[in-house]
């Protein structure tokens, strides 16, 4: 029975091993990225990207995918622009928070997430590239991290586009949705007004 134990403590000790050993030639950082065109000027998507509380309801990361999904803002409340702060907290998404670092209302916003329950550190972008075709503005969404020496982590390395991709996806359709729909409520405002003025 000693012999078996040991045979089977130290094939158990192997594959550990092997397992930490692998993950030294995986690498430690990963990249994601996705992208949309909206028919809205860059101006007008700013206006939802550049305010945390905003990503609420056209981000994937919503309290319909989590009800136990708390938002809290710790910088006197503001949610809008550089260093505004986004903390949250909720069963499925974990507790964390999202940092504007940079924000240029004709390029876009730098962001840093921060998931404290796995320890992970996400460098985020959404950038506009106007197109020439009239009002059509490109959007990308990306972000970039790094896992360190984290062997667990570093093997998740191979899904993180699966995973965060999507969710990407979901955020940029939502940002497209609601700045169009947004932009043409302007636009049909700005023409009603217009008439009213030549009827006065």
């Amino acid at each position: 029975m000693g012999k078996i134990l040991f045979r089977i403590f130290f094939f158990l000790g192997i594959l550990v091993l092997l397992f930490l050993l692998g993950s030294l030639l995986l690498p430690n950082k990963f990249e994601v990225e996705r992208s949309t065109e909206i028919k809205a000027p860059a101006g007008q998507i700013h206006e939802f990207a550049n305010d945390l509380r905003s990503w609420e309801q056209w981000s994937a990361w919503t309290k319909e995918k989590d009800p136990s999904l708390n938002f809290s803002y710790p910088v006197d409340g503001r949610s809008v622009g550089k260093k505004a702060v986004q903390q949250f907290d909720g069963e499925n998404f974990g507790k964390g928070s999202v940092t504007i670092d940079q924000s240029f209302p004709l390029e876009g916003v730098r962001y840093t997430l921060q998931i404290q329950d796995v320890g992970m550190r996400m460098q985020g972008r959404i950038r506009y590239e106007p197109q020439t075709e009239g009002e059509l503005t490109k959007v990308i969404w990306s972000a970039k991290g790094e896992f360190g020496s984290n062997p667990l982590m570093r093997y998740m390395g191979f899904f993180m586009d699966r995973f965060v991709g999507p969710d990407f996806e979901e955020g940029l359709k939502g940002l497209k949705e609601i700045s169009e729909e947004t932009h043409q409520q302007k636009k049909a405002a700005v023409k009603t007004e217009t008439k009213l003025k030549k009827a006065d």
